[in-house]
């Protein structure tokens, strides 16, 4: 439940901070976004890993640690790959870099978002014995430089040759101590 509480509370900040309608930002399995794409920006918010916390030794229980991706794709239109120059390769960076920082500072070390998580795991219980709460939130950790050029079948069609760009920023180290005992 641990993952699935960061990404929802990663979707909820980010539907606040945003600005967009709540269909462009979701938790995918992956970066992509669904069929359907309403509009040409979406966030897809995924799962990059689950792990236990390098060099952790817990006795009794288990120490987890998480990294959740988000995946912006910008559509792009009217351009034909063989006319994209340098000023639309600097204006498209530009725009990313402003939606990435934005998710940036959103997420990075969020108390909003760690405690979002937490209510979710909280509501996730089923008993009374109490739960281990996420401990440490999220941390920025990279910013894909260079936005990857998508073909049609990035968002679902078949028509376009080149059809979005996508850039994903990585938040890793999410940090969950278990006791055995409050196991989910």
């Amino acid at each position: 439940m641990s993952l699935a509480a960061l990404l929802q509370a990663v979707r909820d900040e980010l539907r606040t901070v945003m600005g967009l309608p709540m269909i462009q930002i979701e938790v995918q399995e992956d970066g992509q976004p669904p069929p359907g794409m309403g509009g040409d920006l979406y966030l897809s918010v995924h799962p990059l890993s689950w792990r236990p916390t390098s060099g952790a030794e817990v006795v009794l229980g288990i120490d987890e640690s998480y990294s959740v991706g988000v995946t912006i794709t910008k559509r792009i239109r009217h351009t034909p790959p063989d006319r994209i120059g340098r000023e639309v390769y600097l204006k498209s960076l530009i725009g990313f870099e402003a939606i990435a920082r934005k998710i940036m500072v959103a997420i990075h070390q969020s108390e909003t978002v760690m405690e979002r998580a937490n209510q979710y795991i909280a509501a996730s219980q089923t008993d009374d014995n109490g739960y281990d709460p996420i401990l440490e939130w999220l941390r920025w950790s990279s910013t894909q430089e260079v936005p990857t050029r998508r073909d049609g079948s990035w968002l679902w069609e078949t028509n376009l040759e080149l059809a979005s760009e996508t850039v994903t920023i990585v938040f890793s180290e999410a940090r969950r101590i278990q006791q055995s005992s409050l196991m989910e």
